[in-house]
């Protein structure tokens, strides 16, 4: 055998090779991408789920949100986030379930002791006392226009006494 034949025996072996391969390489390229994109997602949803429960617990602590609409605007939050990024294969109770994992983790670790929750009562007493104050402030507005008034009056029947006695008229 000569050298040239050789050379053209490697390479028609090494092109089968390749021919044969392509498919199976193409389709083990294709799968690990989409192994990457679900890695993604699972990082992205875990992210997206932490950034929603710390949200919805600061809203939380600045005034009363049922546990339940606290759960909602969180799903919805993520949701619109993953959307966002392109991943919309998505289910409420993946996206569920996922906020409650990050709220349980968060809770763990004590990152949401910042955010003390408002409870239903607090609020309402909160609103009670507000009303209080404004219905305080508007009493005095009220005694001070009155007091205005009177005032105003008294000045009047002054002038109109001073004017009389000045005309003699007033015994």
């Amino acid at each position: 055998m000569n050298t040239q034949t050789i050379a053209q025996w490697i390479v028609a072996v090494a092109i089968a090779i390749l021919t044969a391969s392509t498919p199976y390489l193409s389709n083990l390229l294709k799968n690990n991408t989409a192994a990457k994109t679900d890695a993604n997602y699972v990082a992205y949803l875990a992210q997206y789920a932490k950034e929603a429960v710390v949200m919805m617990e600061k809203i939380a602590s600045d005034g009363y949100v049922p546990e339940s609409a606290q759960l909602q605007g969180a799903v919805t939050y993520v949701k619109e986030a993953l959307v966002k990024l392109g991943f919309t294969a998505t289910t409420t109770k993946e996206l569920t379930n996922a906020v409650e994992a990050a709220y349980a983790q968060l809770k763990a670790d004590g990152a949401l002791d910042s955010y003390p929750a408002v409870t239903k009562e607090e609020s309402e007493s909160k609103q009670a006392s507000q009303l209080d104050s404004q219905s305080a402030s508007l009493s005095a507005s009220v005694a001070e226009s009155q007091l205005a008034q009177a005032s105003q009056t008294a000045s009047e029947s002054v002038a109109a006494y001073n004017s009389l006695s000045e005309k003699g008229e007033v015994k």
